[in-house]
This record gives structure tokens, sequence and C-alpha cells, in this order.
């Protein structure tokens, strides 16, 4: 029974050596074929923008596999670059954040001269959906807390 099975094992593997290895060719050209084209301009470290004849926006990014190609997007534009789920409240001069984590709700105070990108289009994004302006100042919308007689 042995012997069989040894027999068995040496003739697959004897057919599996006399095939020919399949060679990734179609990937290997594909890879080859991005290149970047003369009139594309750097956006940022490894980024480039390129308008081809047609008014196509191609965006190439240069990863550790190589070029990669795709058309920008109304996404890739960053239009709104905060995440839908990022709360933005207004506490005096500053901005409380509240945003989900998979840990929990992540919370932070940032004053309003020092916020970054995303923080900016957070607040800017719950500015739009209250009606308010992002040049109101501080308590002019709000009432102070004595009332009037």
């Amino acid at each position: 029974m042995k012997s069989i099975l040894i027999v068995f094992l040496i003739l697959v593997s004897g057919a599996l050596a006399a095939e020919k290895p399949k060679t990734g060719a179609k990937s290997s050209q594909a890879a080859q074929a991005i290149t970047l084209p003369a009139g594309a301009k750097e956006v940022e470290a490894n980024v480039w923008r390129y308008t081809d004849d047609k008014g196509k926006v191609w965006i190439y990014r240069r990863t550790p596999f190589g070029l990669s190609r795709f058309e920008e997007t109304a996404a890739s534009k960053d239009d709104d670059i905060a995440p839908s789920n990022m709360k933005a409240v207004e506490e005096g001069d500053s901005i409380r954040f509240e945003r989900p984590t998979p840990f929990g709700t992540a919370r932070w105070v940032r004053k309003k001269s020092e916020l970054n990108d995303v923080e900016r289009a957070a607040w800017e994004r719950e500015l739009r959906r209250s009606g308010k302006t992002s040049d109101a100042k501080p308590g002019s919308s709000q009432t102070s807390g004595k009332q009037e007689r």
C-alpha cells in the first residue's frame, strides 16, 4: 500500500513539474504601461494631477508597488474632508469636537484660531446646518443669562 502511494506521489509531482509555469505577462505589462505624463503637476509628495486631451483629470500616485492612476472624482477632491459622524459645538472661543470610535467617543477641545483643515471643515458644516455664519462673534446669537424687564 505504501509503495503504491509513493509511486502515485512521484507521478503527480513529475506531471506538475512538466507543466510550464504560468507567467503574469498581462499584469506585468499593465504595471509597466503606467508612466507619469510630461504635463503632470505635483500636488503633494508622490501625488500628481494630469488633465488629458479629453478633459478627464487623472491622479497619479507613487506607491511601494509602483505608479497607480485613477480618475479624480468628487470624493477625491476633498470637498468635505470632515467625517460625517464628527460633531462640533461652540464653547466661547473654542470648539468641542466629538467623534465615535471603536473604543468609545473621542472628545477634544481646540481654540478657533488653532483648527486644522478637518476640524475647520467639520465646524463650517455645523454652521451651515444651523444656519449661522462663521463670521458671527461668540455669544452674539445667544442672549445673556440676565432677564430683561
